[in-house]
């Protein structure tokens, strides 16, 4: 199992990098040898990576809200990648009927518009690596599992990207390429604790970047199409 969970030679874009679930799993990809190329609005965290593995990351700075920034931000990728996490989020959480229409599509441009955006560019790099795509999604874009009031557009939101990732298993199938989602419970993170101050969290942000580098790397092959709850 070691061996397959090792990803030297491997170069995967992570979305989100620079903090919390994403800041966590850049830390496992690199013990595991990958290069990282690092998209988030901010370098955060990863300044202290980046000086402990100093060839093996790209940061490029990118707000994913803004989609003409964000193509013209894919352009600069290099041309071999091995898989895609897309793990960037946003939530602002507010009733439905007082959630305003900006606040709406930016849930959705974020949190999967963004996603469709890196995984159609990346798409022919993903097929000559055979690469595996992990989207980072919640138990509220899971079917029959209890939401909550005031996350109607987040919800929204990750149950699109859960179908996405049904899409994407099914169009990969025939190059080899994998995807997989990772919907994890209440992790302890900068994002929750804004929303959500009293709430207690089930997980810490390495608990999930351990599934995360199992779901991007071979020990998940052949594996693709699965909604992957991470729950109590």
């Amino acid at each position: 199992m070691k061996e397959l969970l090792n990803l030297t030679g491997k170069t995967i874009l992570l979305t989100g990098a620079s903090r919390g679930i994403g800041l966590a799993t850049a830390q496992r990809l690199l013990e595991a040898g990958a290069h990282l190329v690092c998209l988030s609005r901010t370098s955060g965290g990863l300044g202290a990576l980046q000086l402990q593995y100093p060839q093996a990351i790209v940061h490029y700075g990118v707000d994913l809200s803004n989609a003409a920034q964000l193509e013209l931000c894919l352009n600069n990728l290099p041309q071999r990648l091995d898989g895609i996490i897309f793990n960037a989020g946003y939530f602002k959480p507010a009733l439905l009927c007082e959630t305003a229409l900006l606040d709406f599509t930016t849930h959705l441009q974020v949190n999967v518009t963004a996603a469709f955006q890196v995984i159609r560019h990346c798409w022919s790099r993903l097929r000559d690596s055979r690469g595996a795509v992990v989207l980072v999604s919640s138990l509220a874009g899971v079917p029959n599992v209890e939401k909550f009031p005031t996350a109607g557009a987040y919800t929204a939101s990750k149950m699109a990207l859960t179908g996405l990732c049904e899409v994407l298993a099914a169009e990969g199938r025939e190059f080899g390429i994998r995807a997989n989602v990772v919907a994890p419970g209440s992790v302890d993170t900068d994002m929750l604790r804004s929303a959500y101050p009293d709430m207690k969290a089930d997980f810490k942000p390495d608990d999930i970047a351990r599934q995360i580098l199992f779901w991007v790397s071979d020990a998940s092959a052949p594996v693709s199409g699965s909604i992957v709850m991470v729950k109590t």
